[in-house]
């Protein structure tokens, strides 16, 4: 999909008014312009969206999918490192309701974006925050309380984790099933024994 270009996605807006998922992976040459040709095209419908590693999308793509696709269900935007914490809030904001799967991997956000998921989705289930360097346990343990029906969070290399997160899924998260973090640093063999301990 390297040669994949936003004419492609706007070809797709126009002819696939019901489409429900869409991957487009490492390709390049889509920009803003593609994403919202899509959420305005097939907003209604779309419930899965994947942009993964699309270097050039910022902001502004978030911004459109949170205006325009109130059913989407499933968001990856790994390692697109224009988007900051103002575009998963507005995506929070907007998409919150019915949004179940997030992941925001490698992308170059902080506690305000991960306070904003905890807010607005409820209904979150699968998230990857995995190298989010910024992030720090005050957040994650916003979305152990917020968030009953976490299933599956990775936590990999993100720095600046503590115990206090590993505690905070031990005691909040009861449908947790699968978790993944980086001990050492800040975070000791005690904490993970005491979540391993609750998990069974």
């Amino acid at each position: 999909f390297a040669h994949v270009s936003d004419n492609v996605l706007i070809t797709i807006s126009q002819h696939c008014r019901k489409l429900e998922q869409l991957g487009v992976m490492c390709c390049r040459n889509i920009t803003d312009r593609g994403v919202e040709a899509i959420a305005r095209g097939c907003g209604e419908t779309l419930r899965s969206f994947t942009v993964h590693c699309c270097f050039d999308l910022t902001d502004n793509s978030l911004v459109c999918l949170a205006n325009f696709c109130k059913r989407l269900e499933s968001l990856n935007v790994h390692r697109c490192l224009r988007i900051t914490d103002f575009g998963i809030e507005r995506l929070a904001a907007g998409c919150g309701q019915t949004l179940h799967t997030l992941d925001v991997s490698a992308c170059r956000i902080n506690d305000s974006a991960i306070l904003a998921i905890a807010t607005n989705c409820p209904n979150l289930r699968v998230l990857d925050v995995r190298s989010c360097e910024q992030i720090t346990s005050a957040s994650i343990k916003l979305i152990a309380e917020k968030c009953p029906g976490l299933e599956q969070i990775d936590l990999s290399c993100c720095k600046r984790l503590d115990d206090e997160a590993i505690h905070a899924l031990a005691e909040h998260s009861k449908n947790l099933r699968q978790v993944e973090f980086s001990k050492g640093h800040k975070i000791t063999n005690a904490a993970h024994d005491h979540l391993m301990d609750k998990l069974g």
